[in-house]
């Protein structure tokens, strides 16, 4: 640390007025850096909120809805907006859901970073788990399975009509995740905020 506050106070003692209006009258001495641990990898957990970079270079935002460790499974929220920096727009409490928990087991965004964790939310309640489901498949041969990724049926033909759960979908790479919900935003009419 010492050598990058002195690195530091060098450059600055090199600047003249052009960069900093003011600061060729002035050395600079001491400087300080104040430094706080970062989240260990893999730490994240129910009540997490988290930043999701779209292909685009803007961010979108959810919420570790739902996960059970030592399995990788995880639901998650992604909340109804978009900004061109890694910072809520809005308060949590006052943000709408974009679409139901989506999977992303076994993507692994948050272990290395991709999604970085923004805070967790005191207090968060995971839903009854027990209720969530998810599909995977095509049209006709659909297969639905719980929270824990235990099949509730194979090859269904059809979502049931009338279920909340129809807009569930599982994905396998985090390419694939960030360009759907990034086609998911524009299709509502979501534009990317300077917040």
């Amino acid at each position: 640390m010492e050598e990058l506050t002195e690195t530091l106070r060098n450059v600055l003692n090199g600047l003249d007025d052009t960069s900093v209006a003011g600061l060729s009258s002035l050395e600079v001495t001491d400087i300080r850096v104040k430094t706080k641990k970062r989240p260990t990898k893999g730490t994240w957990e129910s009540g997490d909120v988290f930043a999701a970079t779209l292909p685009d270079g803007t961010y979108t935002f959810g919420r570790v809805v739902w996960r059970k460790p030592p399995h990788s499974n995880t639901l998650v929220e992604i909340f109804r907006c978009r900004s061109t920096k890694p910072r809520l727009p809005a308060p949590v409490e006052k943000l709408q859901r974009l679409l139901p928990p989506l999977s992303v087991g076994g993507i692994r965004l948050f272990e290395k970073r991709r999604w970085p964790i923004l805070e967790h939310e005191k207090g968060f309640r995971a839903p009854d788990h027990s209720q969530l489901r998810q599909y995977s498949g095509i049209p006709g041969k659909w297969h639905i399975f719980d929270a824990e990724f235990e099949t509730v049926a194979r090859e269904v033909p059809e979502i049931p009509p009338g279920s909340t759960d129809k807009n569930r979908f599982t994905f396998s790479e985090p390419e694939e995740l960030e360009t759907f919900l990034l086609e998911k935003l524009r299709a509502e009419g979501v534009e990317a905020n300077e917040r």
